[in-house]
């Protein structure tokens, strides 16, 4: 009896063990099989991501319902299908879904907020567009005929920022190794990586970011910098961190002419004998986000439209031209849309949407310079400057012809439709002026034109005189004369404050694997008299944009001062000339930049750089978009002369001060301009170089070209009332 209960006992406590683990295995089993289904939903919306990020890095329209099933969803690809093939995943039940996409608004990514800590782009004005995603995924319980459903949901931020968000902006690896003393107060971006020394200080003030590596050092030659040392520059290079402190990347110790003294992307710490890399923790820490490279996934940013900048192969440093300069097409003319050769083809040097980036798409003037002896071959409405050289002046027919920034007119065949402008020819002979380069010939003394030592070469020249060209579109301080346009032409209609100059353009460069097209060497735009900028009050209405853009595709030389009054008293690097009055926001874009003080004689631009003393002080206010040539380029002992040596001179400007205010932006190599840098025919003015406070304050020229990236924000798992009250409210606003 006694043997009878204790083994009933026993089967009840075994039996109550048995069921207890087969519950928890089946438990266990829908656990884990949960766990597999919320991997499959991470991994769908991450799928839409990669979608809609190569869908989107080249867009410049965006409606309500570009995701509506109707329109153009977003659709899982094969691999996700080959992936899941054999699991428990039921592939044919999981599905994303995406969201509106709202007209978007601007955003300031304060810096001071912990949030945005590392946030790669804090401190700048972003256009942001929060782009919802929806996805589910469900599986068969194993023995069971229930079916479990994981259900979830992200944001993607497309986030937009025009390039003058930044104090300094480079496409490519950018170099500071200032002599004397220099800050940098504004966000410093490069695609490339950065390399930071000093002789005296240098200083930032904001965040220094970079997809790739941040180097204490010179960038390196192809053979190394020396043997040892790395340069004699010994000064000190801080950054400011969340409390305002300087932080020096110096370590406290060391010889300060090797790299090694220094924390930067090569930092490592050795713990238990193994040695590993360090510098995410130690950039977080030191500088508190202010510093943030690959580690921190910084994103490249690139110009809407054109792809990564690709610089020479070190590996084939005699092959020409294997490196690819796409963003250089932004200061390009217009491109037809069929090969002009072959109507038949598509031309494949037109860039599909990064077209409608261009400057001379948004132009509301265009000025192509012409050099043809032969009338037939020549506009009708082409105006004789000298010699053979001619002006044949255009705007583009809108699709709006009331609005200067509406989208352009195509013909059938894709091109833009351009529509013949004249002036008066007493006017038009003030505002532009040609100079053949001539030389005395027994004193090789420039006669007319100037000599660009840098270049080595003499100079056909076009002058644009901005102050006589203000009298044609300005209104602000006086009414213009309408009567000056003989044809073709209302400033209150067509023009966008973006003026183009074209050049002739080099054809004997083809076939170039980035299809970049380039214009021919020997010419050059000067501009003179740029003290008042033309700024007429009707660009100040809704839709438009007040200031003034030039931009070229040959090179660009300001002479004297430019967007200021030339006053030392007044204003700062940073600040505008006048508080009541700021000095209007204004962009130069060109192959090259070369800045000449009042000074410049063209008779002395061929004699020594003794010989060649700038003025006292001089003063430009402009957001800068050049090209430099590459430090080390296809294996040559070159510099690009680092930030500090960007925009370019050819004078003895020695105890000289040249005050700089306003954003400076390296997008590709230069084409035409393509010496290396040397003080051999200058020497550098003192530097009172500064951010604009008014691009800071989202104040941007017209046409400012935008730089896109992308943030993922807010994923979470969500219930299936949650899913499906979502998805419902998509069915009403598509029409589903």
């Amino acid at each position: 009896m006694l043997t009878l209960l204790v083994t009933t006992a026993l089967t009840l406590v075994l039996g109550s063990l048995l069921q207890w683990g087969v519950g928890e295995q089946k438990n266990n089993e829908r656990h884990f099989l949960r766990l597999k289904l919320k991997n499959a939903v991470e991994s769908i919306i991450e799928y839409g991501v990669a979608d809609l990020r190569m869908r989107w890095e080249n867009e410049t329209i965006f409606p309500l319902n570009a995701l509506a099933p109707s329109n153009n969803p977003i659709n899982l690809p094969q691999s996700f299908f080959d992936f899941y093939a054999d699991t428990e995943i039921q592939v044919d039940s999981s599905e994303i879904t995406g969201g509106t996409v709202p007209p978007g608004q601007w955003h300031y990514i304060d810096p001071d907020n912990p949030a945005n800590q590392f946030d790669s782009q804090k401190g700048k004005l972003t256009f942001i567009r929060n782009v919802k995603l929806y996805a589910k995924s469900s599986a068969s319980v194993p023995k069971t005929n229930q079916t479990l459903t994981v259900y979830g949901e992200e944001t993607l931020q497309v986030r937009d920022a025009p390039l003058f968000t930044h104090a300094v902006f480079y496409n490519m690896d950018l170099e500071f190794h200032p002599g004397p003393a220099m800050s940098m107060n504004g966000p410093v971006h490069a695609n490339g990586n950065i390399w930071v020394a000093a002789v005296d200080s240098l200083k930032f003030n904001s965040t220094i970011t970079t997809p790739l590596k941040y180097y204490h050092g010179f960038i390196r030659w192809p053979d190394d910098w020396s043997s040892g040392s790395e340069g004699s520059q010994q000064g000190t290079v801080s950054i400011k961190d969340a409390d305002g402190n300087y932080m020096s990347d110096y370590k406290g110790s060391g010889n300060k002419s090797l790299s090694s003294s220094y924390y930067d992307s090569r930092y490592t710490v050795t713990v238990d004998g193994e040695t590993r890399n360090a510098w995410r923790e130690l950039a977080s820490n030191r500088w508190d986000g202010n510093v943030q490279t690959d580690v921190h996934e910084v994103p490249y940013l690139n110009p809407i439209g054109f792809k990564n900048y690709i610089d020479d192969d070190p590996a084939t440093p005699t092959v020409a031209g294997d490196d690819l300069n796409y963003a250089y097409a932004l200061i390009e003319p217009n491109m037809p849309a069929k090969k002009p050769s072959d109507p038949s083809q598509p031309n494949p040097e037109h860039k599909g949407e990064g077209e409608k980036q261009k400057f001379a798409y948004k132009a509301g003037l265009i000025v192509r310079l012409i050099k043809e002896p032969d009338a037939s071959k020549r506009p009708a409405h082409a105006q004789h400057l000298k010699g053979d050289y001619y002006i044949a002046l255009y705007k583009l027919a809108r699709d709006n012809a009331f609005n200067p920034y509406s989208e352009p007119t195509l013909n059938a065949d894709g091109n833009v439709q351009e529509i013949a402008v004249t002036m008066d020819s007493d006017q038009f002979d003030d505002v532009f002026r040609m100079y053949e380069y001539q030389e005395d010939s027994s004193s090789n003394t420039p006669t007319e034109s100037f000599w660009d030592a840098r270049r080595g070469k003499g100079l056909d020249v076009l002058r644009f005189n901005v102050s006589q060209f203000r009298e044609l579109v300005d209104n602000t301080r006086w009414n213009y004369n309408p009567l000056l346009w003989t044809s073709g032409y209302t400033p209150t209609v067509d023009y966008s404050g973006i003026v183009y100059f074209e050049f002739p353009r080099n054809t004997s460069i083809t076939n170039r694997p980035d299809n970049v097209t380039v214009s021919q060497d020997n010419f050059g735009l000067l501009v003179i008299n740029g003290s008042n900028i033309p700024n007429p009050s009707y660009n100040y209405g809704p839709g438009r944009s007040p200031g003034f853009t030039i931009a070229t595709n040959n090179t660009l030389y300001i002479k004297g001062h430019f967007n200021a009054d030339g006053d030392e008293a007044t204003g700062s690097a940073t600040e505008p000339d006048h508080a009541n009055s700021p000095n209007p926001p204004v962009a130069l874009a060109a192959d090259a930049i070369t800045i000449l003080s009042n000074n410049w004689d063209f008779t002395k631009s061929k004699s020594s750089a003794s010989n060649r003393t700038a003025s006292s002080f001089n003063e430009v206010c402009a957001g800068i978009i050049a090209g430099l040539v590459p430090t080390a380029k296809g294996g040559a002992a070159i510099s690009s002369g680092g930030n500090h040596n960007f925009p370019r001179f050819l004078e003895n400007w020695s105890g000289k001060k040249f005050r700089y205010r306003g954003s400076m932006v390296c997008l590709y190599e230069s084409e035409i301009a393509n010496q290396g840098y040397s003080t051999s025919y200058y020497s550098p003015p003192q530097r009172d170089w500064g951010y604009y406070t008014r691009f800071k304050e989202g104040h941007y020229p017209p046409g400012t070209p935008m730089v896109r990236s992308f943030k993922k924000v807010d994923f979470k798992f969500i219930t299936k009332a949650e899913y499906e009250a979502a998805l419902g409210n998509l069915s009403i606003v598509f029409g589903n």
